[in-house]
């Protein structure tokens, strides 16, 4: 069985292989991705695996952006610390949804589903199944939130995601900053307000910031290749998209 392995965290590869050399000898790992944008060039310029596994927050996106610029008809075990995503994996071909941290067993019950229902058909019938899958999960629409309820002083406010410029980590907060300017702090990390929001409407660019589209103000292109933004409300324009995730927010850009 060939599989690639799609993780950012050089610990769960080194784990997830160590499982399946010692229990799933037949495991043949082509590959360790660690990005959205490598992982895309690889299934451009590859024979694609028998199985695919898949963290779902990578170090430049989201793991569903692969999903929208190669076609892939194999099926995928997503292994996440996130449950908010699971309705949105089956409608990319999973056929298992694992937490972390995983366990031997997890990952073992995962393969057996694969053997049992695959390992043993046609391609065609792995198309059929996975397409099956993907039209009862087109059925739920995924619960983005649509605003935020914050508090300022005295006061309370519910503030629509429309109204928002962007979410910025700074002195250990998360400060959600509206188009205004005004500034209120949630109590969300920025790794559980990706899962919250549309990511259709937001993107984090750097470790620190997560805009909104329409707080974009202006885009340069630096002759580095990277990318620097000015952004409504942000006192410390430009603020500059990491290396890392520049190509996925260009795709961001072109959705």
């Amino acid at each position: 069985m060939r599989v690639i392995i799609i993780e950012d965290e050089q610990k769960a590869t080194d784990r997830l292989t160590s499982i399946l050399t010692a229990h799933h000898p037949s495991v043949n790992v082509l590959a360790t991705i660690e990005s959205v944008a490598d992982s895309v060039q690889w299934l451009r310029n590859n024979p694609h695996p028998d199985l695919i596994f898949m963290d779902i927050q990578l170090a430049d996106g989201l793991s569903f952006e692969i999903f929208k610029h190669v076609e892939i008809a194999i099926p995928v075990i997503f292994i996440t610390a996130f449950d908010q995503f699971a309705i949105e994996a089956f409608k990319v071909n999973s056929i298992a949804y694992i937490l972390k941290p995983f366990q031997p067993d997890d990952i073992d019950k995962a393969i057996q589903k694969f053997t049992r229902f695959f390992a043993s058909r046609e391609k065609s019938h792995i198309v059929n199944y996975l397409e099956g899958i993907q039209a009862l999960s087109g059925q739920f629409i995924p619960n983005y939130k649509n605003r935020f309820f914050v508090s300022l002083n005295k006061h309370s406010f519910s503030i629509p995601v429309t109204e928002i410029a962007y979410f910025i980590h700074e002195d250990k907060s998360v400060i959600l900053v509206n188009t205004t300017g005004r500034r209120f702090v949630v109590n969300y990390t920025l790794e559980t307000l990706e899962s919250l929001v549309d990511p259709r409407m937001f993107f984090r660019i750097n470790r620190s910031l997560f805009i909104q589209i329409n707080s974009i103000k202006k885009i340069t292109n630096l002759s580095t290749g990277r990318i620097n933004l000015d952004l409504d409300g942000y006192a410390d324009n430009p603020a500059t998209v990491s290396r890392s995730k520049t190509s996925a927010f260009k795709n961001w850009l072109d959705q």
